[in-house]
Parts: structure tokens; sequence; C-alpha cells
């Protein structure tokens, strides 16, 4: 048999089953439609139909064709498919193929759909839809794909554990041109409910599978165009800018403007540690890369106050780290709302309090969350109470470790003078701790307290009065320390000292008089007006215990008469037990004076004279009328004064308090 006969046969059967499988080929391996449903069964784990048209390539170019692809829902998860596609076209390449049975990803080239439609659901037993197997099991790993083109898609999430509710309508195709120019690719829209707030979110992207890449080896995916905008509660975001492996190692950079009811949402969303304020509304450039967040020149308004700065936050970290820098223009405290003790919305007309100290909890977040070093520069930090003037140029370093919050190197510019010091919150027992270590010097007290100041109307009206009733240096520092959720708790277990001085100060004559009830010498300076009497020494030392303030120290003396103040204040409940005492240093000829009393409760204090002192005085007067004559009981009336006490600035006239000295 020559060579030719005997391979004939052989050649003629190679022949015959290439024709076999180009004519398989063609036709689509039609008589595969039962195993391969098999196949994506046993890969899912769920029930797949392949229904309508079906078609298959092996040999070049594999992949497969269906009129509808349906995968059904675990047994007893459900009723509702959880994947129901239209014109379904799958391709692939062998050796990717292969690689997925060895512990790599399944790899698709393209997945098209003219309509897809998948629902994702967990109960609130945490059964899932889409795994038979027991619901702790391993996590779902989705197939990675080179190109994705879905003309109609929706996504129906409904999540009973995270109350979460939401369909997602997708549309569009990859663009090779992932340029801002080459317009949108995909169009992105969310609505429902997500962990219980309404959610409405659109977004549009050259291109969706950069921004689905999730593992970090593919952390180089290249980066397209993404406009995010949408409401979530009362948040409304808008990010204009690019992404990239939003699920992995996700980078991003663009332009954002958020709004929202409090910094604290976007605190939670984060997992960061920010106040709960009043709404505010934030811009600024964000990105992230490499688990690092930065906001770059941030505008924030906050109410009425004007914030900004940059701001780097690092998760690699363990706890993750805020550093950065704020700054602005103007902040309130009153904006800060919760996070200083303040209704989360001013009052109209807030009702007669029946304390005075505010006993609102701050609402502190947690504080162990992170840690943080940031710079702040306020050029106005303004208070809640229009008596007081606001501070300026505010410097701090604020630090956060192991939930212990502290503001130190606190330096800033009040009525001419100078404030520093540093404060502490220690946050890791459920009663935060704080601390206090604050000083002033050269602050003119008519700058800094307008309550001192005349009304205009009086200052027109005697031109040649001071335009205050009190002026002064006023110099002092406060060391204390307390603890609570609020300022009522904290300043009802304070402990400490607070010690304050006027120099080269001046109180006004008529409020001198009136301090002494002496209507004889109060009718003379009004009638030829007032004017403003040297401080000789006005002094007030504090010592604190357990929220009751005593003064230990607590005098006010002049040329016309010395002052002095002893007693109590209750700071737990608010009450007040204090006594003012005047001695003249002049005769007047029709003269009160007795020790005044100031009792209630800082809410409702209640004003009166001893009446011991009066009712002694009215005794003699009415004897001496009885046994003299009518004008002899006029003489107890009468104050004929005191000599000057050289004694009474000597304890006054002490060194400042420590620090005062090295500001000036």
């Amino acid at each position: 048999m020559t060579l030719r006969a005997r391979w004939r046969w052989p050649l003629a059967g190679l022949g015959l089953l290439t024709l076999l499988l180009l004519a398989f080929e063609a036709i689509g391996w039609p008589f595969l439609r039962q195993p391969m449903q098999h196949l994506l069964s046993e890969r899912s784990g769920l029930p797949v139909q392949l229904a309508g048209d079906f078609q298959l390539r092996l040999l070049w170019n594999p992949g497969l064709r269906a009129q509808q692809l349906r995968v059904d829902a675990a047994p007893g998860r459900g009723d509702e498919p959880v994947v129901d596609a239209d014109d379904l076209e799958l391709r692939w390449s062998w050796p990717a193929l292969w690689r997925s049975q060895h512990s790599a990803p399944l790899r698709l080239r393209v997945v098209s759909a003219l309509r897809l439609h998948a629902s994702l659901q967990r109960d609130a037993q945490g059964r899932v839809n889409w795994r038979a197997g027991p619901d702790d099991g391993e996590p779902v790993e989705w197939p990675r794909l080179d190109r994705l083109t879905i003309e109609q898609g929706q996504l129906q999430i409904d999540d009973a554990q995270a109350d979460t509710k939401l369909s997602v309508k997708l549309n569009g195709a990859e663009r090779d041109d992932l340029s801002p120019a080459a317009g949108t690719g995909y169009s992105v829209a969310a609505q429902g409910r997500y962990e219980g707030l309404p959610m409405a979110l659109h977004a549009r992207s050259a291109a969706l599978l950069p921004l689905l890449r999730d593992d970090d080896s593919e952390a180089d995916a290249p980066a397209v165009p993404l406009l995010i905008e949408g409401t979530l509660g009362r948040a409304r975001l808008r990010f204009d800018g690019s992404a990239a492996a939003l699920f992995g190692a996700p980078r991003l950079q663009g332009d954002l403007h958020l709004q929202a009811g409090s910094m604290a949402v976007v605190g939670d969303v984060l997992g960061m540690t920010l106040p709960r304020t009043r709404p505010f509304d934030l811009r600024g450039e964000l990105r992230h890369a490499g688990g690092v967040w930065q906001l770059r020149d941030s505008r924030t308004k906050v109410g009425d106050s004007r914030i900004g700065g940059s701001f780097r936050y690092d998760t690699r970290t363990q706890p993750p780290k805020l550093s950065g820098r704020l700054s602005g223009s103007k902040l309130l405290l009153s904006d800060l709302g919760p996070a200083v003790g303040l209704p989360a919305q001013p009052q109209d007309k807030p009702a007669k309090p029946r304390r005075v100290l505010p006993d609102q909890r701050f609402d502190l977040p947690e504080l162990g969350r992170m840690d943080a070093d940031v710079q702040i520069q306020i050029d106005e930090l303004g208070f809640n109470s229009a008596q007081l003037q606001p501070m300026q140029d505010l410097r701090a370093q604020l630090t956060l470790s192991d939930s212990i919050l502290t503001l130190s190197d606190l330096q800033a510019r009040v009525g001419g003078g100078r404030f520093w010091g540093s404060t502490r919150v220690d946050g890791r027992d459920a009663g935060a701790v704080w601390t206090a270590d604050l000083r002033f010097d050269d602050v003119e007290v008519s700058q800094w307290i307008r309550a001192v100041r005349k009304s205009d109307a009086a200052v027109a009206a005697d031109a040649q009065a001071p335009a205050a009733y009190l002026n002064g240096k006023l110099t002092g520092a406060v060391h204390a320390q307390g603890h609570g959720r609020s300022t009522a708790q904290i300043l009802g277990t304070l402990d400490g000292r607070a010690e304050l001085r006027l120099r080269g100060g001046a109180v006004s004559h008529l409020v001198t008089e009136m301090l002494g009830l002496d209507l004889a010498q109060a009718l003379g300076v009004a009638v030829r007006g007032d004017d403003a009497l040297p401080l000789n020494c006005a002094r007030i030392e504090l010592q604190i215990r357990d929220g009751v303030a005593r003064p230990r120290v607590a005098v006010l003396d002049n040329r016309d008469s010395t002052v002095r103040l002893d007693g109590a204040v209750n700071l737990r409940d608010e009450t007040l037990d204090l006594r003012s005492t005047v001695r003249p240093k002049d005769v007047s000829p029709l003269s009160f004076r007795a020790p005044l009393r100031v009792t209630g409760t800082l809410a409702e204090p209640a004003v009166s004279l001893e009446p011991e002192s009066l009712l002694a005085r009215a005794a003699a007067s009415v004897a001496l009328a009885v046994i003299a004559t009518p004008v002899a009981a006029l003489l107890p009336w009468i104050d004929f004064g005191s000599a000057p006490e050289d004694s009474v600035c000597l304890s006054a006239s002490a060194a400042a308090p420590a620090g005062a000295a090295s500001a000036r």
C-alpha cells in the first residue's frame, strides 16, 4: 500500500471532523444549550436558564449569545430572578478561562445586553438571594470585564438589615476615548432609601469599568471623567472631576460642592470625628489616592461663619489621622450648635429660663475614631452674646490622640489686650473631663464688655461725662477642671481658682454713690454731671470647690469709697448668697448706707438691703427726735466717712497673676 493510500482515510476523517466543527461553529452548537446551562448553574450556585435563540462560539473569538438569560434566586430566597437579560452576549479567551480555574479571577472580554435587570435582596435575618449556601460563606467574586455595553439596565437593591431600598438605572457603553471632550459613555441614576435616608443621585462618566475595578493590582486603571450630583437625606453633593478603581485602590480628583445639615453627617460617612454644627455649605478640591483623602482650598459657610483651609485625612494608619490648617474670616460659637451645648437651631422666642447655665448636652463625637493635628487661624471668634466683643486673630494647635482633645498654644487679641492658654477634653470615660488654663492681660474692659458702656443718648446728654461706667486694663487667669457633658454639669463640678485685676482704671462717680445708697451725693453728681473716679485698686480672687465659687479677695477702692464683696455663688443649683459693703471716705448729709444682699438664683436674683443697719439708724433717729429736736433726728442719716485705709490695696497691688508679666 502506498503512503498516499495509507493516509487517505485518516485525512478524510480529519477533514470530515473539521467540516463538522466548522458546521457546528456556524450554527452555534445548539445542542450544547443544556450542558452550558448546567455549567453556569454549577459555577454560580444558582439556577440558570438560556431561552430563545442560542449561539455558542468555541473555535475563534469564543463567546455566547442568548436571546434571554435568567438567573433565579437561591431556593427559598424569593421568586424574583437575580438576573434577567435580553439579547445577552458574553465573550472570553480560553487562556483567561483556564487561569480562572487556578485561583485567578474570571476575565470576560465583552459583556453586552439590550436589557438587563438585576435584583439583590437581603432579609432581616441576613439571608441573601444570590447565594444558595450559608449566608456567611465566601464573598461573591465578580468577573473582570474588558468591555461593557448595556442599553437599558436596572438594578434593584433591597437590604432590610441596612434599611436600604434603591432602584438604579444604567445605560450606555464604554468609550475608548476617555477625554472629557469625548462625551458621556454611561448615565447612572439611583433613587430610593439608603440606610434610612432618602437618596437621589445621578452620575455621568465616559466609562464604567475603570470605576468598578476593585483589586489593588489594577490600581493603575485609567482615570475617567466623572460627574456626580444629588441628595442623601438633607445633604446635597456635586463632584465634577475624574476617578478610577472606586472599589479597590480608589483615585479621584475634582471640584466638590457639599451641603448638609451638619458636619457630623460627613464624619459619619467617612468615619471621621467632626462636630455637629448648623447647616453648612462647603466648596473645594477633593483628592484621594493611596488611602489618603485631601481637601484643598476649601471654603465653607456654617450659619453666619466663614471658614476654610486645607486638610489631609490618612486612612492608612490606625486610627486614621486628620491634619492640616483651619482658617477663616469669622467663626461664631453659636454656629457650632450642639457641639458647644447650644440648640441645633436658633430659637426665635426662647421661654424664660428656670436655669441660666446651658444644660444642653454637648454632642461630642466619638473622639477615639481618629487622631488629629490641625493648625487653627481664625480672624474673628464671636461668642453667643451681644455684650462681648469678638476675639481677633485667634491662633491655636488642635491635637487629638487616644480620645484626648487638646487646644494648645491658644492666643488671641481682645479689647486691645492679649488672651492665651490651653484647654483639654479627656473623652476616655463616659463623663468627659474638661481642663482649662487661660490667661489674659491688658484687656480694656470697656472695649471687651459692651454692657459697661453708656448708651449713645447718655453720652450725647453729657458730653463731659465718661463714655463708660467702668474702664481700665483687665489682667487675669483661670485654672479650673470639671467633668460632664454640658456647661451646667462642668461648672457644677468645677474645682480651681480665678483671679481678675483692673489696672489704671476708673469707675463712674454716680455708680459709686448709688452703690453706697448715698442719696445726697448721688443727687449732687446727677446735677453737676458724672465724672470718672480713678481706682486705687480693683481685684477679685475666687476659690472654686465642687462648683461653689467664693471670693477670697473682692475689693474696689477709689478716693470716694471702698466696696467689698463676700459670700458664695453655687454653680450646681445656680443659687446666690452675696453681700456687698461700701465704706465712704467723705461726709454725706443724707445716706442710707447699708450692706446689699444678693440672693435668689442666677435666673431670678433678688437684691435687698440688710434690715438690721437701717432699723438701728431709724431707732436712733426716733430717739433723738423725742429727747432732742427734730433736727437731731437727721444725725443718724449723716455719714461722716472714714479715714482712707492704706492697707486695703496692699493685696490688690501684689504681683499680677503668673504669666501676666511675661505677656507684657
